[in-house]
């Protein structure tokens, strides 16, 4: 559920090609109208092998602002490519190698390490640990470090509470992400979540600059190709003086298989 909400779902299992196209549309109070668009997508190699993939992305995600992410802000950055090799460990861990090249000169060579862990613990609790670290010659290392821990209240229902810390070097300054979430799957490719948090960074001080508060209904409008997903949200910023901030973000998800 948790890999289906956050539209990752696509691309995670071996031997498979996609590609993934996405539009942003986002309005606020404060900051105005947005569009955007985003793509990205897997080729699998099987003459070379099963286990490795090429991969482009239009954006680098892990070198965006953690709200951004969190929040759903879809950033036009600069653009990745590179091979992907998938390593399998063991049934509750999953774990993938990519290097590649991002399109500026100099070229920027980066490597990125991903790990996923699934556990259950006890009285209906499971365990998530979502782990990403990487390098970029032009931006030094970072790390992504997600821990959630989700509980199933009923057969369509989970709680999720999670924490996530994100560390780039070149901003010398760590991020967090503190949430609480509530997803429910209302039919076959219809899920919609509610969800409370805060953001912080440990520059100049260790401080809170974000509270939010929202929902996202995501729904298949076209079999399992086209999806719909309407977000509105309530942002009080540090840097609006703490005045709520209403948005509204809608995002169109275009995905093509099997190429």
């Amino acid at each position: 559920m948790d890999s289906w909400l956050a539209g990752e779902g696509v691309g995670d299992q071996v031997n498979e090609t996609y590609l993934r196209i996405r539009l942003n549309q986002q309005v606020g109070s404060f900051d105005g109208y947005h569009s955007r668009a985003k793509i990205g997508g897997s080729l699998d190699l099987p003459r070379v092998s099963e286990r490795w993939r090429l991969i482009f992305e239009s954006d680098a995600e892990e070198l965006n602002p953690l709200g951004d992410n969190v929040l759903g802000d879809e950033t036009s950055g600069e653009s990745i490519g590179g091979f992907s090799y998938l390593q399998d460990v063991t049934d509750s861990w999953q774990l993938s190698h990519t290097i590649g090249l991002r399109s500026r000169l100099p070229a920027d060579t980066f490597y990125r390490f991903k790990a996923q862990h699934e556990q259950a613990i006890s009285n209906g609790w499971s365990l998530g640990v979502r782990q990403k670290i990487w390098h970029y010659k032009s931006q030094g290392w970072g790390y992504d470090t997600d821990v959630s821990f989700n509980r199933q209240l009923a057969i369509d229902k989970v709680l999720s509470v999670s924490s996530e810390i994100k560390y780039q070097q070149s901003h010398e300054r760590i991020e967090f992400n503190q949430a609480i979430a509530v997803h429910t799957t209302l039919a076959q490719y219809e899920t919609l979540s509610y969800e409370i948090g805060l953001l912080g960074l440990s520059k100049p001080n260790i401080r809170i600059n974000d509270y939010y508060v929202g929902a996202q209904y995501r729904r298949a409008i076209k079999d399992d190709w086209l999806f719909l997903e309407v977000v509105p949200q309530v942002l009080v910023s540090r840097d609006e003086n703490w005045r709520p901030e209403p948005r509204l973000i809608l995002n169109l998800e275009i995905l093509f298989f099997d190429f």
